[in-house]
């Protein structure tokens, strides 16, 4: 029989326990939380030489629902989706499993110092937002030739 020496951390056994309150929150009641809070909405961010790319899963959402803004360096992405009603079986309808996220979705990242926010697009296709941010014509990196004196 072998015996293993293992450290002791003391919070490794309060975690679950601590985050059991929160969890049960926010997974055993979902009409309660989408209700008052955004939806942390996830991002994919590229670049290339010219241009940044964001692009924002957001199903569910009508083009009409989704405002963009860029305000001193800073994108914001707020959008809602409702939920919606089953008047055959009453509004909470006879769910067995209910997972699609509704109420309001928000996101906000500072934007790096070279995009051009002046010429900034947005196009919403098949559920995602795409965000094309072009760098600015002077923006492109220069490699300095070091001199020995």
């Amino acid at each position: 029989m072998t015996t293993h020496i293992r450290r002791w951390r003391p919070f490794d056994t309060v975690a679950p326990i601590a985050r059991f309150p929160f969890s049960a929150w926010f997974d055993f009641t979902p009409d309660t939380w989408r209700s008052g809070v955004p939806i942390h909405l996830g991002l994919d961010v590229t670049r290339d030489e010219d241009s940044y790319t964001v692009e924002a899963s957001l199903p569910g959402v009508s083009a009409e629902d989704i405002d963009v803004t860029i305000n001193h360096g800073v994108l914001k992405i707020v959008a809602s989706a409702e939920k919606e009603k089953d008047e055959s079986t009453g509004d909470e309808g006879k769910y067995l499993l209910r997972e699609r996220r509704v109420g309001s979705f928000y996101r906000a990242i500072r934007l790096p110092d070279d995009v051009d926010a002046d010429n900034a697009e947005t196009t919403y296709r098949n559920g995602v937002l795409y965000i094309t941010l072009p760098k600015h014509e002077g923006s492109q990196s220069k490699k300095l030739e070091v001199k020995a004196v």
